[in-house]
């Protein structure tokens, strides 16, 4: 038998091939996250502009998103949110469809589409001067956030079903971030009745 990190409490497991991650990956990442979020918050409390670039709204969008991301995976049935996807009826039917890298670029894609358009659409003033600018970097700051979150949950599976959901991922966001600029925009072009 030998130990191994589910989460945060030691485990012990029969197999070491069905092993979470190794010890010092977890400090790793939570190392690397803190930083994340030090750099966020640091942002969002300077009001940090770089011309015409609110890297302060763009951070408070990140930090948004991860706390809805968070708030889900902390709602997910399981611990590895990919697995519960898997075993699901529309992730089933999108692995028999799709293979396993497709039916993880979708749930990737839904991952980072939810988080990041409630966030951008609530999160900040991200219409400035340059809304394409902004947006991009707010899709950034999104999906670095939701990183060390994709690696705490990736264990069990294969590089390729993990890169198929971190780029996943990254086009949800992407597409978020903007679908919710887009919404903004139209909303603010709407003419008000008084």
């Amino acid at each position: 038998m030998s130990w191994c990190v589910q989460g945060v409490d030691l485990v012990e497991q029969e197999d070491r091939k069905t092993c979470s991650l190794p010890h010092g990956h977890v400090f790793c990442c939570a190392a690397i996250f803190a930083g994340l979020l030090v750099g966020a918050f640091s942002w969002i409390y300077s009001a940090t502009t770089v011309n015409g670039v609110h890297l302060d709204a763009a951070a408070r969008v990140g930090v948004l998103a991860l706390a809805i991301t968070v708030a889900a995976t902390t709602a997910c049935p399981e611990f590895h949110v990919l697995a519960w996807w898997d075993r699901s009826m529309p992730g089933e039917l999108l692995t028999r469809l799709l293979g396993s890298g497709g039916s993880s670029l979708l749930f990737g894609f839904g991952y980072g589409l939810a988080p990041g358009f409630l966030a951008a659409l609530f999160g900040g003033r991200l219409l400035a001067e340059r809304p394409v600018a902004n947006g991009l970097v707010a899709a950034c700051v999104v999906f670095l956030l939701a990183t060390p979150v994709i690696y705490l949950q990736s264990a069990p599976f294969t590089s390729g079903v993990i890169a198929s959901w971190a780029a996943g991922t990254a086009a949800g966001t992407l597409c978020g971030v903007f679908g919710a600029l887009r919404v903004r925009q139209r909303v603010a072009a709407t003419p008000s009745i008084a």
